[in-house]
């Protein structure tokens, strides 16, 4: 921040404070809030409990009382008074006439405030006189130790593995049980005219199976890590404080074969990488290189801003700017038609189903309902006859699935500094088994123009 200078007038200091208080506004207690810049504002050495210490250079003047009733208000910290160090070390700016006569005129009026909570963070605070800076002011440094609390993390939707897929005997195996739940809900999905118990039903019988067959591997911190290594480990243990000797040799051995482990670890990657280079596999070749480097995407800082370009900080209001964006994005204009009366079309068929199928995209990622094209093409004929039923269904009455109706919409930065909604491109994750049907509806529009 910059305060106006002791020459401007007091309507100028209270906006200056006011337009500070507004951007705390938008902080949160818990957040590490710290304002930093010159006052124009002498606070002294006398003690305000709970806002200065005892170690400020100077005296107090009216623009410091100012500084100090904002700070008693906002719960905030003035650091640089709350280390005893030598004036020199305390003075952030020399008045034009220093050194004149002798008479050295220096000022603390640059300060760093803390959030009230966090002062004992601040390990210490200090000014840089003579450093090599193109300011009359004197850097000051903050020193700040920080202790977090482990938040724990929200347990994410457990995915499936596809990759398990390319294996035959785990593909026949799920497609066999999926089979087997298709059998025990197949007369009753043709018996209920329920659109919503017709998917339902669909969908519990592809996922229970899947998430068994098809669960993710756990991911370990140190994947070369072999059985022999924790075991050497755990031998090495036993020997600590009792016997040195031993333990030292345990130690070195441990360290060769940490070595030895991570040696072939990388050359059996490197194999696994030539040999998908070999076989023009450019997808799962980067993506076993990116496994080896460690290299990700950098992750967006996710700045949102509102219509007149205020940042927003509140997570939900910045979800509701993103609904309202959405909403205007996909806005129709168009005049409302009137309803034409139900024209019964012909029945899908199976042939439709199966085309749609076979032209549907693999690794892509799944709607809500948690259904890939990849499982819908492990149906047998009791399978696809479910799915024929349930698209009729739906095409004779015109309900569809309420899970269906739900998108996910994942945001991707069109620039590197994206702030603002229309700066970002917007892709919804649909349901894959409503992809199939429009799919079929698709074509056949298509077939009659």
């Amino acid at each position: 921040v910059y305060a106006p200078t002791a020459d401007k007038p007091e309507e100028e200091i209270e906006t200056f404070y006011e337009d500070i208080k507004t951007v705390l506004a938008t902080t949160k207690k818990h957040d590490i809030t710290m304002i930093l810049g010159d006052f124009n504002a002498k606070v002294g050495d006398t003690v305000v409990e709970g806002v200065t210490g005892a170690f400020g250079l100077g005296e107090r003047n009216e623009r410091g009382d100012r500084l100090i009733e904002f700070c008693q208000n906002e719960e905030m910290v003035i650091t640089n008074t709350t280390f005893k160090l030598c004036k020199r070390r305390l003075y952030t700016w020399a008045a034009p006439g220093d050194g004149i006569n002798g008479n050295i005129i220096r000022n603390q009026i640059d300060f760093i405030l803390m959030r009230r909570r966090f002062r004992n963070s601040v390990k210490s605070v200090k000014t840089y006189p003579g450093a090599d800076v193109s300011s009359d002011h004197n850097p000051v440094v903050a020193v700040i130790k920080l202790k977090l609390k482990k938040v724990a993390r929200k347990t994410q939707k457990n995915h499936l593995d596809l990759s398990k897929l390319k294996d035959k005997n785990i593909t026949n195996q799920l497609k066999s049980k999926i089979d087997n739940k298709i059998k025990n809900v197949k007369n009753e999905n043709l018996m209920s005219n329920d659109v919503n118990t017709k998917w339902k039903n669909i969908q519990s019988s592809i996922l229970t199976e899947s998430k068994q067959e098809l669960k993710p591997e756990r991911i370990k911190k140190t994947v070369w890590i072999t059985e022999d290594i924790l075991d050497l480990m755990e031998e090495r243990r036993k020997f600590k404080n009792v016997n040195e000797a031993k333990y030292k040799q345990l130690n070195s051995t441990i360290k060769r074969e940490i070595r030895k482990a991570k040696e072939n670890f990388n050359l059996e990657k490197c194999l696994e990488i030539e040999m998908l280079d070999k076989i023009h596999d450019s997808f799962n070749m980067h993506k076993k290189i990116k496994e080896m480097t460690g290299t990700t995407r950098k992750k967006t800082v996710g700045i949102v801003t509102e219509a007149d370009g205020t940042i927003i900080t509140d997570i939900k209001r910045k979800i509701k700017r993103w609904t309202e964006y959405v909403e205007e994005l996909f806005h129709d204009d168009r005049p409302e038609q009137e309803e034409r009366g139900l024209e019964e079309g012909i029945p899908i068929i199976k042939e439709e189903v199966l085309k749609a199928l076979k032209n549907s995209k693999p690794r892509k990622a799944a709607g809500p309902d948690e259904v890939p094209s990849e499982l819908l093409k492990l149906l047998d004929e009791d399978g696809i006859q479910l799915l024929l039923d349930l698209f009729n269904s739906i095409y004779q009455t015109g309900i569809i699935p309420e899970q269906w109706l739900t998108s996910t919409f994942i945001t991707l930065p069109k620039k590197s500094n994206a702030k603002d909604c229309s700066d970002h491109r917007t892709i919804a994750l649909m349901s894959h088994t409503l992809k199939l049907f429009l799919k079929i509806i698709h074509q056949r529009i298509c077939l009659k123009l």
